[in-house]
Formats: C-alpha cells, sequence, structure tokens
C-alpha cells in the first residue's frame, strides 16, 4: 500500500509541475510571449509618398524571429529579437534590424536603435492607457487598449483572443496624421500593424497626401516554440 501511495504522490507532483508550465498568467503575458525559436511571418503593403511624385507601393515578407537571450549586468533577462526581410518565398531571408526586449515591472519594453517603448502594460484590460514613451525622451503618448480578448480573422487564421493597441490620433488635423494600431494574440504575439504617419497638403479638404509613408503589416504563418 506504501509503494502505490508513494507512486500516487510521485504523478500528483508530475501532473501539477506540468500543469504550472502550461498555465497562463492571468496577467496576460502569453499575448507577447517571450521564448526564443518563436517566429512570425508577415506580408507587408507598405506606400510611401513623396512631394510633386507618384506614390510608390513596395511588397514584402518579413519574419520577427527571437533568436536569442541573456542576462545583463543588472541581472534582467533580455532577449533578441530579429526582424528579417524578403520580397517574396523564394528569396532568402536578409537581416534587417536586431532590437532587445524583456519583460520589467509588468511591462514589455523594446529597445530600438537604444531607445525604449513600452509595448505592453499588465494586467491587461479594456480601456488600460500608458505612456509609451516613458523610457525616452519623447513627448507622452498615450496607448489604449480594446478589444480585449476578441476573436479575430486575418489571412484564413483564426484567433480566439486578441486585443488591439491604439496609438497616436485617431482624428487627423488638417496637415498631419500619425496614427498607428497593434493587434496582438495570445501564445503567438503581433499579428497585424496599421500605420500612418503622413503630411497632407495645406488646407486641401480632400485630404491629398503630400509625403509619408502607409504600412499594412499581416500575419501569414507562425511557430511556437
Amino acid at each position: 500500500m506504501k509503494k502505490f501511495a508513494v507512486l500516487g504522490l510521485i504523478f500528483l507532483l508530475f501532473a501539477c509541475q506540468n500543469e504550472a508550465k502550461t498555465t497562463i498568467s492571468p496577467f496576460g503575458y502569453a499575448f507577447f510571449p517571450l521564448e526564443t525559436g518563436r517566429f512570425v511571418i508577415y506580408e507587408v503593403d507598405k506606400k510611401s509618398y513623396f512631394s510633386n511624385d507618384l506614390p510608390q507601393t513596395k511588397k514584402y515578407q518579413l519574419k520577427e524571429e527571437i533568436t536569442d537571450s541573456f542576462v545583463n549586468e543588472t541581472g534582467q533577462k533580455i532577449y533578441v529579437l530579429e526582424h528579417s526581410v524578403r520580397d517574396n518565398e523564394t528569396q532568402n531571408w536578409r537581416i534587417m534590424q536586431v532590437f532587445s526586449v524583456y519583460l520589467s515591472n509588468n511591462q514589455i519594453i523594446m529597445q530600438e536603435n537604444n531607445i525604449s517603448f513600452v509595448k505592453l502594460s499588465f494586467p491587461l484590460k479594456n480601456g488600460l492607457v500608458w505612456n509609451g514613451n516613458f523610457y525616452n525622451n519623447y513627448s507622452r503618448e498615450d496607448y489604449l487598449i480594446t478589444d480585449f480578448n476578441k476573436p479575430f480573422i486575418i489571412n484564413n487564421l483564426t484567433f480566439e483572443k486578441t486585443l488591439k493597441v491604439k496609438q497616436g490620433n485617431e482624428n487627423p488635423d488638417l496637415t498631419k496624421f500619425q496614427y498607428r494600431e497593434e493587434i496582438f494574440a495570445e501564445n503567438v504575439g503581433l499579428i497585424s500593424v496599421e500605420a500612418t504617419d503622413v503630411v497632407y497638403k495645406q488646407a486641401n479638404q480632400n485630404k491629398e497626401i503630400e509625403s509619408g509613408t502607409i504600412i499594412k503589416q499581416k500575419i501569414i504563418t507562425y511557430r511556437k516554440k
């Protein structure tokens, strides 16, 4: 009897350990999973506008992959995030940029060209607002969470739980418009980006663009660890 009791206890402990590994944090960390080996591939449409010239459209693929991690001198675990590009699936990937990203004080902080941005703030909820520029010298920019835990379908991929982060001003003034929406999915991360940064021709009521870019980035495939 004692032998079976010991075996039962060992099985229970093993099951509890496995359950702990698969439990999703109530804070919502799974919306930006930090694990080496994960990647997402996107299709990107970029439209560039130039003064007195026709807009130029470029289509390409972007891969975002966590390739490595290390612990810095303060004991903070840092993940290495690589952006690679190619024109289409027949070409090899070319590394375009390397970022660092980490979780600190219940915030996902990403460093882009040595400038830190707060990408997500936890615990997640609808209506949550934070200053995405808290750790840099730029003026305050509020990030807002909407559509929390809602399903989303994109490129024939269905995600049961997603959220939207809005950055910038939805209501453009007469001459300039900067706005960005990012959608994150649980256990996957970033799945969609729509970003507009344009200057309109002055006093043009039709909002004719003089210069700037409009980017649409959508997930086409991904790999979990």
